[in-house]
């Protein structure tokens, strides 16, 4: 079998693509084959030529519904993917503690009752307390007067 390049001048015949794997055939005496420069060509003989165009036909018909089978098989098994790590995310957040940030620590006022307050607080840490409450008192004032 003899090896053509593209864009060459040929005898007529049937030569088959490398490549590609497409047969073309030159009508008459001769012609020049078609595609980019660096493309490979080999002659085929009628015989030939025939079987080649009925393995890549056979092929065809055999591999197609396969690969068709299983790419329906890949996407359908992706969508179950998605629809567990899905399942998996929204059983993970039914169980998963609620996140408060600063609850206990940012509340701006005592909610324990008075008198449960410990009997041992110092005098220093009662006026403190007094004082605290007074600004707070004062801010809700200016606050109530601006807006």
């Amino acid at each position: 079998m003899n090896r053509y390049n593209s864009q060459t001048r040929a005898t007529g015949g049937y030569y088959f693509n490398t490549s590609s794997w497409k047969i073309h055939a030159i009508e008459g005496e001769a012609g020049e084959l078609p595609g980019a420069e660096g493309t490979h060509w080999v002659r085929l003989a009628a015989p030939v030529m025939v079987g080649v165009a009925l393995l890549l036909s056979l092929g065809f018909v055999l591999f197609l519904p396969a690969i068709a089978f299983g790419l329906f098989a890949w996407v359908v098994a992706r969508g179950m993917g998605r629809g567990v790590k899905l399942a998996a995310e929204r059983l993970a957040r039914t169980f998963a503690p609620g996140w408060t940030p600063g609850e206990a620590y940012l509340a701006r006022r005592d909610e324990t009752p008075k008198a449960e307050r410990s009997p041992e607080t110092p005098e220093s840490l009662e006026a403190l307390r007094r004082q605290v409450d007074a600004r707070r008192a004062d801010e809700k004032a200016a606050s109530k007067k601006n807006g």
